[in-house]
């Protein structure tokens, strides 16, 4: 099991599968220990996701600005967080969303992220046709995290 963090910079990649043809049912993301685990990612307080779709929800909040590029298909989501700083990145093969660079503290996709918080994903519907792997380790991460942040498995 993974623990929880609200401190430091942690860093960790779900790659997944993607079906097309729906909207926004998987999302990945970070939740609070206590939210209820068959809530979607995203909708609890202290919970933030991107969905499928590739738009961003942040304590229920929705956030139209689609993430760039989108997320259908095969994918490395990686997501990296500063929770000294409350800044979360999210990245998608290797590009970081909205032009940010979390090595030096610039373009968060999300603000005011505190913990603690704990890696997460779920599927929303029944129908939704597509696999998640969190990856932490070296030997499972496709990507280098970025400099200054650890791999969520070093607790």
């Amino acid at each position: 099991a993974h623990t929880a963090h609200s401190t430091g910079k942690w860093y960790f990649e779900v790659q997944g599968t993607f079906h097309p043809d729906n909207y926004d049912n998987g999302r990945v993301g970070l939740d609070h220990p206590s939210n209820d685990i068959d809530s979607a990612v995203g909708q609890g307080t202290n919970s933030y996701a991107i969905q499928s779709n590739g738009y961003r929800q942040s304590n229920g909040v929705f956030n139209p600005t689609q993430m760039t590029p989108p997320l259908p298909g095969a994918n490395v989501i990686q997501i990296a967080w500063d929770a000294d700083a409350g800044l979360l990145w999210y990245g998608v093969n290797g590009t970081w969303a909205f032009g940010g660079n979390p090595a030096a503290g610039t373009g968060a996709s999300v603000t005011g992220v505190t913990g603690p918080l704990l890696p997460s994903s779920n599927m929303v519907s029944g129908d939704f046709a597509g696999n998640y792997t969190l990856s932490t380790t070296p030997a499972q991460c496709a990507y280098t995290p970025p400099t200054g942040f650890g791999r969520w498995y070093r607790y």
